[in-house]
């Protein structure tokens, strides 16, 4: 039987372990929905979901910004609404 991959398990392109798994979001309370993770070419990788760690029915957008080893990055999002409509939401990443 193969083992299952844990959601915060990261794998180089060989297939290799790259660091154990880590915790994104710390918070316990309330709802944490809708993760999405998108990843570059050179292995930093951007996890953002919808937070109500509080519980009063509004939802924030969080991000947590990670370094191809799986040390967290500092961010400072950023967010616009280009031309067609859509939202732009962009972050700087400086290593801790």
């Amino acid at each position: 039987m193969r083992r299952r991959r844990s959601p915060g398990e990261h794998r180089s392109a060989r297939g290799r372990r790259s660091f154990n798994d880590i915790v994104v979001n710390t918070v316990s309370s309330g709802q944490q929905l809708k993760p999405k993770i998108d990843m570059s070419l050179n292995g930093t990788f951007a996890i953002v979901w919808e937070d109500d760690s509080n519980s009063n029915g509004y939802y924030e957008i969080m991000l947590a910004g990670f370094a191809s080893n799986g040390q967290r990055l500092s961010t400072s999002p950023s967010a616009a609404v280009n031309k067609n409509g859509y939202y732009e939401i962009v972050a700087n990443d400086i290593q801790l």
